[in-house]
């Protein structure tokens, strides 16, 4: 392998001055500078504990019901939610838990407002004569 002198050097700096010109020199000297930089870390690695630590984040991910649910379709996703529904219904048929007024909502009606007559003061009787 042949040895580069001082004489080469200056050559070669010379050269570099003529092409490209003394202003861009110096970003030419930072774009390598971190070219190397980065070249060393890439080497190096960033250590096995970040590596663990992704292939942990990329295993949850990937789990089978992350899976299932990432495939599922709509129309599977809403037989799911009936099914739940219907799971809530054998569990509570009557439907007591959720109160009346859930019930008439359910079927369709308003809940039961207060009679007016209740609101309002009753009239006392005609006496007797």
């Amino acid at each position: 392998m042949p040895n580069i002198g001082p004489l080469e050097l200056l050559l070669l700096g010379v050269l570099l001055v003529v092409l490209f010109g003394p202003a861009k020199l110096p970003e030419i000297g930072r774009g390598i500078g971190r070219a190397t930089r980065d070249f060393k870390d890439a080497i190096s690695g960033t250590g096995i504990d970040d590596a663990i630590q992704s292939v942990g984040d990329v295993r949850s991910a990937m789990s089978p019901t992350n899976l299932a649910k990432a495939a599922m379709p709509a129309s599977v996703k809403e037989v799911a939610a009936d099914v739940t529904d219907m799971k809530e219904t054998f569990k509570d048929p009557l439907g007591m838990q959720k109160g009346e007024e859930a019930s008439d909502k359910t079927e369709g009606k308003e809940p039961a407002a207060a009679p007016a007559a209740e609101a309002t003061p009753k009239a006392s009787p005609p006496p007797e004569a």
